[in-house]
């Protein structure tokens, strides 16, 4: 029954109640004028398609295996664009002759690859133009 009488609680109580009441209160606003905020994006992870041999052995940059690995060794899409790039402008023959069955192979592959990462990264024209480069499609 209330009186006229002040709380039967102690003054320590009154001042943490009152105390939590306006903490409450101020976390209920902020939270309510902060807006989350995206979570950054990280750079899409890069899976090439033909995956490395279970058995590798590692052979030396400025090969042509060697430079293949580096650039299937990729940890994200635009770093394996930039290294696929590189790897076609080396081992790529500017007059189509390859010195064996072996560099083709992997010329190809790299090409292959390529074309799929500007495809992957929305980069449509520059996937388009690499496809028109390719042997099949050319009729050669």
């Amino acid at each position: 029954m209330r009186s006229g009488t002040p709380s039967s609680r102690s003054l320590p109580d009154r001042v943490v109640t009152a105390l939590a009441v306006v903490t409450l209160a101020a976390l209920g606003s902020a939270a309510l004028g902060c807006r989350a905020q995206p979570a950054p994006e990280r750079p899409a992870a890069y899976r090439p398609f033909y995956p490395a041999p279970a058995a590798t052995t590692t052979d030396a940059r400025g090969t042509l295996k060697g430079d293949y690995d580096w650039a299937r060794s990729s940890t994200t899409r635009d770093e394996a664009l930039t290294r696929w790039r590189a790897f076609l402008q080396k081992h790529l023959p500017p007059n189509g002759e390859y010195e064996d069955g072996f560099q083709r192979n992997y010329v190809r592959a790299a090409q292959y690859e390529l074309m799929r990462l500007e495809y992957l990264l929305g980069h449509d024209k520059e996937g388009d133009a690499l496809l028109q480069q390719l042997e099949d499609v050319r009729g050669q």
